[in-house]
């Protein structure tokens, strides 16, 4: 009860906080699911909702006659699964065009960061046993990142974070509650979906594939290459009928430089400057709690070496890949290209916690968490569209103390989630009669 009450805090707040700038900004995302909605396409349609203007450019190429977006297909399908059902209640981008996006964004973004922040509580608690420790640990992640503000938008990369992220916590449960290897397979299934809705992660199912391989069970290996061959084959399929080819993603079909290496020093030194030291970009101008949480992945326990691994492994290997790339991840509030690590990051603050319980410590990590949840929350009550340069949570503030506003439709429904929320967490505090 107490993952479903944190699942209903971190939901409602996220709908406070939801807002018209931000549906608005990212209109070719809502263009994407209108054209699979409303035309049975993938490509891009002109006027498909008012406002619309198909412009061929750096988020777009062309195919033979027709024009794409330059983005996996896994965002269009889940948004379409959502915008359907509103159509037909005459919800929909043309007459109710900020709630139609703010809805599709609750069942998808919003909804999968409530899920992870509640999976983080579970597996936070595990490592401890501590209640208090997985509660802040599950909260800081909530909202002390970029993650706030990019878990009011219909994001490709949240969603790709979400399904890496299951693919973690279900392996998981499979190393330490010794549950059939098919846990295996389904971890496998997920960490394959991560790539039908953003290449961010590519680097990923790799990694999860070492990790296994270390572990020298022939089971396990066979288990997890089935599962990620099963959940690879939606997007080799959409591959195929779009663009000729299983291999040809549409990165590669619009012949752009995203997740493709290059290998230039300056560009692998300009990367790493701009995601981990850069006082206007880096993780920690936007998230110096994060530190801690690097750190307390350190005290990890010998129990599940693999997990430990996992832990150290996976952000590496993103942090290596996304700084052979020559992009940036464009116009974005802080460094959104670390969004898909920064849950199995989270993982080592209940370690932290644990280990460091002096005063000392403890002001640390409050006066940390209390800087990046400001600069998390002014993200979330602007917009997640921002160039990069100056300081955005300097810009932001300046603009908020300006009354310079986005309008919050959300919030009543946001409200209502938060008493839920309240009582629910009544409930699991009652003490339990035997």
């Amino acid at each position: 009860m107490r993952a479903f009450s944190i699942f209903l805090f971190t939901v409602g707040v996220y709908l406070m906080t939801m807002n018209s700038w931000n549906a608005r900004y990212f209109s070719l995302q809502t263009a994407v699911i209108a054209g699979l909605s409303e035309q049975e396409t993938f490509a891009l349609r002109d006027q498909v909702f008012p406002g619309f203007n198909l412009v061929e450019g750096d988020e777009t190429f062309r195919f033979g006659s027709a024009v794409y977006p330059m983005k996996q297909p896994g965002q269009a399908v889940l948004g379409s699964l959502v915008y359907r059902p509103l159509r037909a209640l005459n919800i929909n981008f043309v007459n109710h065009y900020d709630y139609a996006v703010h809805i599709i964004t609750l069942f998808t973004s919003t909804v999968m960061v409530g899920t992870v922040s509640a999976l983080l509580y579970l597996m936070a608690k595990k490592f401890t046993g501590s209640e208090k420790i997985a509660t802040l640990s599950a909260i800081t992640f909530s909202f002390a990142s970029i993650v706030w503000p990019y878990a009011g938008v219909m994001h490709h990369d949240i969603y790709a974070m979400f399904f890496e992220f299951l693919a973690v916590y279900i392996f998981f449960r499979y190393l330490d509650e010794k549950q059939p290897p098919t846990l295996v397979f389904l971890s496998g299934v997920l960490a394959g979906l991560t790539l039908f809705f953003s290449m961010l992660p590519v680097t990923f199912p790799i990694v999860m594939l070492g990790i296994i391989l270390i572990r020298k069970n022939m089971r396990e290996v066979k288990n997890y290459l089935f599962g990620l061959v099963g959940g690879l084959i939606p997007s080799l399929v959409f591959n195929y009928l779009e663009f000729g080819h299983i291999l040809n993603f549409p990165n590669l079909a619009g012949k752009v430089s995203d997740t493709i290496p290059v290998f230039d020093l300056n560009n692998f030194g300009s990367h790493l400057w701009f995601y981990l030291v850069s006082p206007e970009s880096s993780l920690w101008a936007y998230s110096p709690v994060y530190l801690l949480a690097i750190w307390g992945i350190l005290y990890a326990g010998k129990k599940q070496p693999a997990l430990k691994l996992l832990m150290i492994a996976v952000p590496l290997a993103q942090i290596l890949h996304i700084s052979l790339q020559e992009t940036y991840g464009g116009f974005q509030y802080g460094p959104r290209y670390l969004l898909t690590i920064l849950p199995i990051l989270a993982l080592g603050w209940p370690f932290f916690l644990r280990e460091k319980q002096t005063k000392f410590w403890r002001l640390v990590y409050f006066v940390s968490l209390f800087f990046s949840v400001g600069t998390a929350g002014l993200g979330a009550v602007q917009t997640v569209m921002y160039e990069g340069t100056p300081y955005g949570p300097g810009k932001f503030l300046g603009n908020v103390w300006r009354g310079e506003l986005p309008e919050f439709r959300m919030v009543g429904v946001g409200i209502l989630v938060l008493i839920g929320a309240y009582f629910v967490s009544k409930i699991s505090l009652r003490p339990r009669h035997r």
